[in-house]
């Protein structure tokens, strides 16, 4: 089961990452700037609350542009294992 969530908050040069529990206690927030040392920064703040290749930390990203072809953008949807999809803005899943 579950018990740490992931959300981003994608912006143009910066990124703000929140982790909650499964009854929406902030356990941690990060600002990470738009660059592969950010995203190295986020994989290590998952990996410290528990992120694995067999118990992945769920994430969603809110955002109000398309973020195919920005830095990290491959690389964090290909570590949770997900392609990339544009549902546009303001969209719930």
């Amino acid at each position: 089961m579950t018990s740490v969530f992931c959300g981003i908050d994608w912006a143009t040069d910066h990124h703000d990452i929140a982790l909650l529990d499964e009854a929406g206690t902030l356990l941690d927030k990060l600002r990470i700037d738009d660059t592969p040392e950010g995203l190295g920064q986020l994989l290590h703040l998952l990996a410290q609350h528990g992120d694995s290749p067999e118990h992945p930390i769920p994430a969603a990203i809110e955002t109000s542009h398309v973020v195919a072809g920005e830095v990290g953008s491959t690389a964090l949807w290909s570590h949770f294992g997900a392609s990339l999809e544009d549902h546009g803005p303001n969209v719930v899943l």
